[in-house]
């Protein structure tokens, strides 16, 4: 999303991920090895919002603490 949507296309608009998203990159895909990176992975990936749940975007604090974050 960072690259084409963001950077060549110029979106100007918020991207919003599905419902739960951030959390199933750690709970179902096993991307990530915890909640903090999942909300991680999906700040750099170009999500500016999860859509519906919350478990995972609520340690976007301490994914930013910790500077996992690149954006």
């Amino acid at each position: 999303m960072n690259n084409v949507l963001k950077k060549q296309w110029s979106w100007p608009g918020f991207v919003v991920s599905d419902y739960d998203a951030y959390a199933q990159v750690f709970t179902d895909h096993k991307y990530t090895k915890d909640m903090m990176h999942a909300a991680a992975a999906g700040v750099n990936a170009g999500l500016d919002q999860e859509g519906g749940g919350n478990t995972a975007i609520v340690n976007r604090p301490a994914a930013i603490a910790a500077n996992l974050t690149t954006s």
